[in-house]
């Protein structure tokens, strides 16, 4: 499932996960996140991948959304992308930050449920 904010961005991944003949298994939602609810339904995953806009404080309010611990499998974790400029805040949210790893100017950091 990708979610993105951006139509253009939404054609885009429409557009290679054709070239990679999954259209059967993926599914694109253009929504915003920031500025919007969570989308209902979307499901429960092992795996979220955020890679905001850098600079903007987006982590912190995407984690603050009602809801956004449910969309986490048991043993799940997210990974986001940020700039190095910017502080992950810890979500309060049954989310502890595990690790983190530089790379040049941007920072991937790895979550999980609380132990």
């Amino acid at each position: 499932v990708f979610v993105d904010a951006a139509n253009a961005s939404c054609d885009v991944i429409r557009k290679n996960i054709g070239l990679c003949r999954m259209e059967a298994l993926a599914t694109v939602i253009c929504h915003d996140l920031v500025r919007s609810p969570l989308p209902p339904a979307l499901g429960c995953f092992d795996l979220i991948f955020m890679d905001p806009p850098y600079n903007r404080g987006y982590p912190d309010v995407i984690f603050g959304k009602e809801g956004f611990t449910d969309l986490l499998a048991e043993e799940g974790i997210v990974i986001v992308e940020q700039s190095v400029r910017e502080d992950l805040a810890p979500p309060g949210n049954r989310l502890d930050i595990y690790r983190q790893k530089k790379y040049s100017k941007t920072f991937v950091s790895f979550l999980r449920e609380s132990a």
